[in-house]
């Protein structure tokens, strides 16, 4: 419900278990939940969320702008101010 589905930029939970595990469960050792920080309710201990694909780093760029530099009406200007 409070997560999208199917978008170019991947986001996913970082996986570093077992780290991750004990972590949790220290936190449930402290009367904690484990929550969704996406969710109804971020007070708690969860899993950091990462804009990954397979494994490595997805950037917005990777995402969004790579699968169409070959359109001819994208220009890409550098050093430039956006006013509008």
């Amino acid at each position: 419900k409070y997560h999208g589905k199917g978008g170019e930029l991947t986001v996913t939970d970082a996986n570093y278990a077992p780290l991750l595990d004990n972590f949790l469960r220290g936190g449930q050792e402290l009367g904690y939940d484990t929550v969704d920080f996406n969710g109804d309710k971020q007070q708690g201990f969860g899993p950091d969320q990462v804009t990954q694909k397979s494994g490595v780093r997805c950037s917005t760029y990777k995402a969004f702008i790579e699968p169409v530099l070959s359109r001819k009406n994208l220009h890409i200007l550098q050093y430039s101010v956006v006013e509008k």
